[in-house]
């Protein structure tokens, strides 16, 4: 049994653990596309389907899916210019890069221990942001609670966090879910 028989062997085909996990997949997949159209509400006007998208980010790329295999290509672009109209009328939030409100303050000194700040609650804006220079303030690789290791990794992990904070709560979001789902 040579090289042949090795190929062989892995032209079979997935495994059982691959397939179900190909199902929950498509389960998944279905069933966003669900809410996806339940959101829309049979609106098909590009302008329509932005302001869906606006309200509702976290299933935009489920909509854009829909919009695709609704009106191809060029449906997804006027969408896209809908999308890009409803952002240039919006307001910047407070922390939007170029008027970043306190950036000096992350330079000044250490955070307080992080037993200190459970309390804490997240400083959204009410306009799906959030304040990420205070956020950031109060992030640490160092805190004081016994037995944690304030080692290199943690570090990087750390400078990682911050740099994903400042993209807002849904980037933010969509990468924590992504890091816990390849680190556990």
């Amino acid at each position: 049994m040579g090289d042949k028989a090795k190929g062989k062997a892995k032209a079979k085909g997935p495994t059982p653990e691959e397939l179900e996990q190909q199902k929950a997949d498509q389960a998944r997949d279905q069933a966003n596309r669900s809410i996806a159209l339940d959101l829309l509400g049979g609106k098909t006007k590009p302008a329509e389907i932005a302001a869906v998208i606006r309200a509702h980010p976290r299933y935009e790329q489920d909509i854009l899916k829909f919009v695709i295999d609704l009106g191809g290509n060029g449906s997804l672009m006027a969408v896209y210019d809908e999308l890009d109209k409803l952002d240039a009328a919006a307001p910047a939030p407070a922390d939007a890069v170029g008027d970043i409100k306190g950036i000096d303050a992350l330079g000044a000194g250490g955070a307080p221990a992080a037993d200190d700040r459970h309390s804490d609650r997240l400083p959204y804006d009410g306009k799906g942001g959030w304040n990420s220079v205070l956020i950031n303030t109060k992030l640490g690789q160092f805190d004081a609670i016994p037995g944690t290791d304030n080692d290199a990794d943690r570090c990087a992990f750390a400078t990682i966090l911050a740099a994903k904070i400042f993209d807002g709560p849904q980037v933010f979001g969509a990468w924590l879910t992504s890091f816990k789902a390849r680190h556990g």
